[in-house]
């Protein structure tokens, strides 16, 4: 598996973990409108800092200190803090499918990378060509792996930048999830027995 391949499914697991994020985040979002709705503090800003100042006044006019701290009471607290949560739901909202366009842009570009390769390879009809090839992209490999520190002895095979043995193999079986996944072994330790190719390498990586 080339590293563009690698990186592809790396980008497409950050995806699916980033819409099961934003999928929580808008039933938050949807309890927190609920909530903001039933208090009557679905306010703008604006319309935030007005109630705020008003507040303020009132409690003057109580005999509160103008130039102190003023101290919401219980009712007044709990407006305020169902504003501020619903703010923050919204904020989340946008922040993540913001995030999610920007995640589909890499995916869309490594993509693009990951089918010129393939027809690049399926246009080599010679032989000698395609096994010309395979070396060059064996070799371009293991200098992709070394940039992270590991060492490729042999297909999937090799040492952890920390000097780890490791052996990634593909499972067999008749499920579509299976053929998707990968066993880890490192220093004779089974890491897992059903990793996507992406998470393997990074855990490799990473000892």
């Amino acid at each position: 598996m080339k590293m563009i391949e690698i990186t592809q499914r790396g980008i497409m697991a950050e995806l699916e973990k980033t819409n099961i994020r934003l999928e929580k985040a808008q039933d938050r979002l949807e309890k927190k409108t609920a909530q903001v709705k039933k208090l009557n503090c679905e306010w703008s800003d604006d319309d935030h800092r007005a109630w705020m100042e008003q507040v303020r006044q009132n409690h003057i006019a109580n005999g509160a200190d103008p130039c102190g701290i003023i101290w919401m009471d219980k009712d007044e607290t709990k407006l305020n803090g169902a504003w501020f949560d619903w703010k923050k739901a919204i904020d989340d909202v946008a922040e993540l499918t913001d995030k999610i366009s920007r995640i589909e842009i890499r995916l869309e570009k490594a993509n693009e990378k990951v089918d010129a390769y393939r027809k690049e390879v399926e246009a080599i009809t010679d032989l000698q060509k395609k096994e010309e090839l395979m070396k060059l992209e064996w070799e371009q490999e293991q200098a992709e792996w070394l940039k992270d520190g590991i060492k490729l002895k042999r297909r999937y095979a090799g040492e952890t930048p920390n000097g780890k043995r490791f052996q990634i193999y593909r499972n067999s079986g008749c499920t579509e999830r299976s053929w998707h996944c990968f066993t880890l072994q490192i220093a004779g330790d089974t890491i897992f027995t059903s990793g996507e190719f992406w998470r393997c390498y990074a855990v490799v990586k990473n000892n």
